[in-house]
Order: C-alpha cells, then sequence, then structure tokens
C-alpha cells in the first residue's frame, strides 16, 4: 500500500483531528512510496532509525516528532538535524508522525494503554482534557505502596524509577493518567 493510504487510515478514523493543525502527517519522505512492512516506534531516535535501515523496511511510524520541536519543523540549522535528516534521505525512509490520532484512539491510545500496562482495569472513571486526561479510582494504598508498583512494572521496559512528590504515607485511591501537554495536573 501507499504511505499516504496508511496516514489517512489514521486520520479518517480520529474525528478528534483538525487536519490543518495536527502533526499527524508525512514527516519526511514520498507518499506515494509503496510499503509492505514498517516499524513502529515511541522516539525516532538514531538509534530506531538504523534497526529501520537494518531491518530493510523503508517505513517508520512515530509518536514524538523526529527533529526535536512538537511541529517537526526542519528549518532547525543545527548539525544533528541537519545529519539525521540526509540520513533518513539517503536510506530512502520515509517517516510518519501519528501523535494527534494515537493520543486519544479509544481504547488503545495512550492513556488507555498505560492504564492497562500498569494494570488499572476498567473504564475510566472520569475523562477530561478533551480525551487526554483519564482517572481510574483504585482501593486505597498508600502513595509509597503504589509508586514501587509502577516501578516494578516500569523496569520491564528498563525504566526501574519513579519520581515521587509528597508524602509515602498518604493514602491514593485516585490515579490520573495523562498525555504530555495536554493535561491539567491539578
Amino acid at each position: 500500500m501507499k504511505v499516504k493510504d496508511i496516514l489517512e487510515h489514521f486520520l479518517s478514523r480520529a474525528d478528534w483531528i483538525d487536519r490543518e493543525n495536527t502533526v499527524d502527517r508525512i514527516i519526511v519522505g514520498n507518499s506515494e512510496k509503496d510499503v509492505d512492512k514498517c516499524l513502529v516506534s515511541w522516539m525516532p531516535s538514531f538509534n530506531a532509525l538504523r534497526e529501520t535501515v537494518q531491518r530493510g523496511i523503508k517505513l517508520m511510524i512515530c509518536h514524538e516528532p523526529t527533529f526535536w520541536n512538537h511541529h517537526d519543523d526542519r528549518a532547525t540549522k543545527d548539525k544533528f538535524s541537519q545529519e539525521k535528516l540526509a540520513y533518513i534521505q539517503n536510506n530512502d525512509l520515509t517517516i510518519i508522525r501519528n501523535h494527534d490520532c494515537w493520543d486519544r484512539w479509544p481504547d488503545i491510545g495512550i492513556p488507555w494503554a498505560w492504564a492497562n500496562f500498569l494494570g488499572l482495569n476498567g473504564k475510566p472513571k472520569v475523562i477530561r482534557a478533551n480525551g487526554y486526561q483519564h482517572r481510574y479510582d483504585i482501593e486505597p494504598v498508600t502513595l509509597e505502596s503504589f509508586a514501587r508498583k509502577v516501578a516494578k512494572r516500569c523496569q520491564e521496559i528498563g525504566e526501574p524509577y519513579v519520581q515521587v512528590t509528597g508524602d509515602l504515607s498518604q493514602k491514593v485511591s485516585r490515579i490520573g493518567i495523562g498525555t504530555g501537554c495536554g493535561c491539567d495536573i491539578l
């Protein structure tokens, strides 16, 4: 299928997207390119790009920006951005960004997937911030106990620590999950 058809698949199912202002687009590459596989990555790091090339894949779908600013503005003139762009172009890669769709995709988007990963099962009790922020209610536990549970779970994906602010003996029963800048912590 063509790259543009894959992008359209996501955009056509995300009625919350403003197509004129979304960052979900082809960042680098040819929209008419035929592809039969892709590598999906949270971050389009150089390591992820190298892995894509080593596997003989020509399309990467990523969540975060390729060029370190939210709108993936390639006008950035820093040396590292230029090297990254050259690597992508020299290896005939195409990069699709799937950020705005992925964050709010019902049942499998970022807040749902994160809650599921942490074992916060069921539907969120409250959904706010246009779908970017969820609340799950749990049986009361200490903040320390909950933080240790999160750290243990995240250790499986190479991130064994969490930052905790507050009284570790405080009982918590409402867990907020959000997607970055789309949320209001208060």
